[in-house]
């Protein structure tokens, strides 16, 4: 029988705070906070404290169909879950008891696509796996939580999903990571890190051609990133031979995959994310957290992310991504510019933060729908914001 994990500990039942003791089946793929759907377990606790206890159970298991008999609310962890192991049996039965169902979209189009293919040849399966996310967007009962804003208009201009059922969530890192880290604290003088698996989404060779453009004005520069190799022209020895044809080898540093990554970016001078795709980066948020100056290309929730300090740059445009890198005018990151980002940061992309989001999209989805702040709008609410947080 697959492992069951609550939120709730010592039999506390929590405050509840308008959501009335809610408990909420979320069906995932990841074990342990493991893989990229981190924020509902990190978070289960400050969510236990609003009202929700959390029951997690797990598309590997050929149990887990008949827990959701039981459930009333089920939350189905990024749509990528329905089509991992059991979970296009856990979407069929969650309908026909007729639970109120939930997707939380951490994608955007490129997996989105991925997810909805039906291209399969003679295999069933994966042609069952595409049918059953196309079924589920276009589901008249089944609510979608987006990360961020540019994935809710998605969701309703590119996949005709329900506008009025579509609903406005950023998720959330472990602040407890970042909070650690104690501000403001000095960092190295051109010391420019990136974090991320190296791979095409990731913008690991783009992070390459803005080295070049930087150290041919600031040759004391140094570039340092973190992550795994995803082989092929994302092979380490490929990005090494890469790096030696711009020639900025022995100035770039491509470190691999490291435990905690954070205690690197809190020395840079800035943290650069050069991704071609991400719906709301973590790592930025860390970035963030840390105080650091950041410089990312405009996709995604980025725009949701980052302080007013620092820059965001149209995508591709290596030579704007640069220049912020280039023309520092003998300006240097103030400690108050450290303490503004670390605020916005304990703001919005705290666990407790996110608890009290997730409640306001609870209420605005299923409850009453007065009175909401911003989080929690449905994507027609959000169309009449005049303004970017």
């Amino acid at each position: 029988m697959g492992r069951e994990i609550r939120s709730s500990r010592g039999g506390g039942t929590g405050r509840s705070r308008g959501a009335g003791g809610e408990r909420v089946t979320v069906v995932t793929y990841c074990r342990d906070s493991m893989g990229p759907l981190t924020t509902l377990w990190v978070s289960a606790e400050p969510l236990r404290r609003h009202g929700f206890d959390l029951e997690f159970v797990f598309t590997d298991s050929a149990m887990t169909p008949l827990r959701l008999i039981a459930a009333r609310w089920v939350l189905f962890d990024s749509v990528v879950t329905l089509r991992r192991g059991w979970g296009p049996v856990c979407c069929a039965l969650s309908a026909l008891f007729r639970r109120r169902r939930a997707i939380y979209w951490h994608e955007t189009e490129w997996a989105i696509e991925a997810a909805r293919s039906t291209a399969a040849g003679f295999r069933p399966l994966q042609l069952i796996k595409g049918l059953t996310v196309r079924w589920v967007m276009g589901s008249p009962t089944v609510r979608h939580f987006h990360t961020c804003r540019r994935g809710c208009r998605l969701l309703r201009d590119t996949y005709r999903a329900r506008e009025k059922r579509i609903h406005h969530l950023n998720e959330c890192t472990d602040s407890e990571r970042v909070l650690r880290y104690a501000l403001p604290r000095a960092y190295e003088p051109g010391l420019f890190v990136g974090v991320g698996r190296a791979q095409h989404r990731k913008g690991v060779d783009l992070f390459l051609e803005i080295a070049q453009r930087v150290l041919a004005v600031r040759p004391e520069a140094r570039f340092v990133w973190i992550g795994g190799f995803a082989g092929g022209d994302y092979s380490r020895e490929f990005l090494t031979r890469r790096a030696g044809e711009l020639g900025v080898e022995g100035r770039v540093e491509l470190r691999g995959r490291e435990a905690d990554p954070l205690g690197t970016v809190i020395l840079a001078e800035a943290f650069l994310l050069p991704s071609r795709d991400d719906p709301l980066p973590r790592v930025l948020q860390e970035a963030l957290g840390l105080g650091r100056e950041s410089v990312a290309f405009d996709v995604g929730g980025v725009p949701e992310i980052v302080s007013e300090l620092d820059h965001v740059v149209p995508f591709g445009d290596v030579a704007a991504f640069a220049a912020p890198l280039i023309d520092r005018g003998g300006r240097r990151m103030s400690e108050e510019d450290q303490l503004l980002r670390r605020r916005r940061f304990r703001d919005r992309f705290t666990k407790e933060a996110f608890a009290s989001r997730f409640e306001r999209a609870f209420r605005s989805a299923w409850r009453d729908r007065a009175g909401k702040p911003e989080d929690g709008l449905t994507v027609h609410e959000l169309d009449t914001l005049t303004r970017e947080p």
